[in-house]
């Protein structure tokens, strides 16, 4: 598996375990999704070219940008990466990275049949129930609690970093399912 291959794992292991939050300065365009979702399946096949079966460290935070700075921007698979980032209208190979990641973070939320306040509601409801059960001592209790706050918070920031992006996804959502069943 190389490391396209192994970022766009990486991106969808991401989706399933919320690890996702980047804060950027301007808001995703329609446009711009369009164009990363268009662009998959030369990147899958891309990915398939270049398989590899060395370890990489992808974030999965940002799984197409740090697989993007692991290229270093030499080699061929950079090259092409390149080259196919500029066919679909982006200014770079970085953009296209980006994009690529904080489509996927909006996505994430997107599809997500809850609403934050439900999310939130559940959470309470959670600490509501660790705190009265009896079966489990004050350190557990604690430690417990320590970790729900810990991902709760973590979430809860990944949403609101990803909050302006999610309108220019919506045009674009059964696509989008389509592409990440």
């Amino acid at each position: 598996m190389n490391t396209l291959q192994r970022l766009l794992t990486a991106l969808s292991l991401s989706l399933c375990m919320g690890l996702l939050s980047v804060a950027q300065a301007e808001s995703l365009t329609s446009d711009q999704v369009g164009r990363f979702i268009a662009a998959m399946p030369e990147l899958m096949a891309l990915g398939e070219k270049f398989q590899d079966t060395k370890q990489h460290n992808i974030d999965p935070a940002r799984p197409m940008s740090s697989g993007l700075e692991q290229m270093q921007g030499k080699g061929s698979e950079y090259t092409e990466f390149a080259q196919l980032a500029t066919r679909h209208g982006f200014a770079s190979a970085e953009q296209f990275a980006s994009v690529g990641d904080r489509t996927m973070q909006a996505y994430m939320f997107a599809s997500v049949d809850m609403s934050p306040e439900e999310i939130n509601a559940m959470y309470q409801q959670g600490i509501a129930n660790i705190k009265k059960d009896s079966a489990l001592s004050a350190e557990q209790k604690e430690l417990i609690l320590g970790r729900m706050e810990k991902t709760h918070l973590s979430n809860v920031q990944a949403r609101e970093s990803v909050e302006k992006d999610l309108a220019a996804l919506q045009p674009h959502m059964a696509e989008l399912d389509k592409l990440f069943e």
